[in-house]
C-alpha cells in the first residue's frame, strides 16, 4: 500500500486511474476528460434550453442517456470522471486512511478536466448551437 503500483487496487473505488493502455500520461488523460466533460455540458444546455423543441420531461431521460453513453465510450480509457467532487472526495479518504501522497497521483487530470470541460461544453453550446434571438424592433 501507497506505491504508484497499488494505485490500480483502488481504481474507481477510491479515485480514478485512466487506463495505461489507452492514455499515455497525464496531459492525455486531461484531454480525454475535458472532452468527454464538453460535451456532457454541451448536451445539459441544449436539453435544457427552453428555446429548443426537447419537451421538459423528456429532458432527464435524455440527459441520462447522454451519460450512460459517455460511461460506456470513455469509461474504459479514463474512467469517466466527469464530475471534481467524484474524485476529489474519495481521494482525501484514501489519503487519510494511510494511502499518502499515491492517492494523489493522477488528480489533476480529474479536477481541472471537468471544470474546463463544463466551461468550454457550455461556451461552445452559446456560441454555435443556441438559438439567436432577435434584436430588431417591430
Amino acid at each position: 500500500r501507497g506505491t504508484l503500483a497499488s494505485a490500480n487496487i483502488y481504481n474507481g473505488a477510491f479515485g480514478l486511474v485512466p487506463n495505461v493502455q489507452f492514455v499515455k500520461g497525464p496531459m492525455a488523460c486531461l484531454a480525454v476528460e475535458i472532452w468527454c466533460t464538453s460535451h456532457l455540458a454541451f448536451f445539459v444546455f441544449a436539453l435544457t434550453d427552453p428555446d429548443n423543441s426537447v419537451p421538459s420531461a423528456a429532458a432527464p431521460a435524455l440527459i441520462g442517456t447522454t451519460v450512460m453513453t459517455l460511461v460506456n465510450v470513455f469509461g474504459p480509457i479514463t474512467g469517466c470522471g466527469m464530475n471534481p467532487a467524484r474524485d476529489i472526495g474519495p481521494r482525501i479518504i484514501t489519503a487519510a486512511t494511510g494511502w499518502g501522497a499515491t492517492a494523489w497521483h493522477s488528480v489533476i487530470p480529474y479536477t481541472v478536466g471537468p471544470l474546463i470541460g463544463g466551461v468550454l461544453g457550455g461556451a461552445l453550446y452559446n456560441a454555435f448551437a443556441k438559438k439567436k434571438k432577435s434584436t430588431a424592433s417591430v
